[in-house]
């Protein structure tokens, strides 16, 4: 006859078994996840908070920048050439030696994913980058990135890609993308997500602001793996005629595509926000129409970049702030 000694050790022994067994799938669980994390590559580190401003370099150093206008600008922005795959290739050391020269504590470095020639445009392109042709140039350019000092550089993929100006415009003609568009993306940044030491923060989803006709911009979105920022270039323009500053305000926050959208987006999908072009544009004009030296323009961005933690990077090429003697003292009074 079984006795309550021998049930009290019987279940002892199976509470023993059953120990040593969990900790040897514990032990095992994180084996497996260690050997993930070894095959995955390191995730970005998150953008620093608080808002940060940069400017386009193209006839302004940040330091310039920053005495002209009060605002602390530490970044900068610049283009590479987009010729051919041999001058794409060499942007990363061509935009952080410049960056390096002006000073610049970061740098958004804009990343051509097609060339200029040959003009196949973008279909076939986009085909041969998805299927890795262009590997080196985007290796190449991860490299020097790192190599230059910025290897927390903001890789801007395929900027303003809803346009139809650039050899990689995205949209097929029905109002949905080239079927290589987003696959394309993505092999741009696995590979230079796979560069040594690298810890980039990749803006690879930036439409111009406005509906353009080529659908839902949501479709164009690579997915959160390959997003870390997310940006929409918003310069003070319009279909002619300018509505005036006002009107054009809201046509900016609050219309199809604005800055309310990307707010909205980047909230959906946990992303930080950027404005890399935003600027006044000279007035008069058919195609943009621009309001010229427009103070509230300046004022209410300012006030929404500080406001969404967003970067920034000021375009002071068309109508310039030295011309602007309105929209220069709102920049001031913004940051007095």
């Amino acid at each position: 006859m079984t006795t309550i000694a021998q049930v009290q050790a019987d279940l002892a022994q199976a509470q023993a078994d059953f120990s040593a067994a969990a900790a040897k799938h514990v032990a095992e669980l994180n084996q497996v996840q260690a050997d993930l994390a070894s095959l995955s590559p390191t995730p970005p580190p998150p953008p620093p908070s608080g808002a940060r401003y940069s400017v386009y370099h193209g006839n302004i150093s940040p330091a310039a920048f920053q005495t002209l206008t009060g605002q602390p600008t530490t970044g900068v922005m610049n283009f590479g050439s987009g010729s051919n795959w041999s001058t794409i290739a060499q942007i990363g050391a061509q935009l952080a030696a410049q960056a390096k020269t002006d000073g610049a504590k970061f740098l958004i470095c804009p990343v051509n994913v097609c060339a200029d020639s040959p003009a196949s445009h973008n279909q076939v392109q986009f085909q041969q980058v998805a299927a890795g042709a262009h590997d080196a140039a985007f290796d190449q350019i991860g490299k020097d990135l790192v190599a230059g000092g910025y290897p927390d550089a903001i890789p801007r993929l395929a900027w303003e890609m809803n346009g139809g100006w650039f050899p990689w415009a995205a949209n097929d003609g029905t109002g949905k993308p080239q079927a290589s568009y987003v696959p394309a993306i993505q092999r741009v940044v696995d590979v230079m997500r796979a560069v040594p030491g690298q810890k980039f923060q990749f803006m690879s989803f930036n439409p111009t602001y406005g509906d353009l006709g080529v659908g839902d911009l949501a479709q164009y979105y690579p997915g959160d793996v390959y997003c870390d920022i997310v940006g929409i270039d918003a310069y003070d323009t319009s279909t002619a005629p300018y509505p005036g500053a006002a009107a054009n305000w809201q046509r900016i926050l609050s219309g199809p595509f604005g800055l309310s959208w990307l707010h909205n987006f980047a909230g959906a999908h946990g992303k930080a926000i950027c404005i890399p072009e935003w600027g006044l544009v000279t007035p008069g004009g058919t195609s943009p129409a621009g309001g010229g030296d427009n103070p509230l323009y300046v004022t209410n961005m300012l006030a929404w970049i500080k406001a969404n933690n967003a970067t920034s990077s000021y375009w002071n090429n068309w109508q310039t702030l030295q011309n602007s003697p309105n929209a220069l003292a709102a920049f001031k009074a913004t940051f007095a």
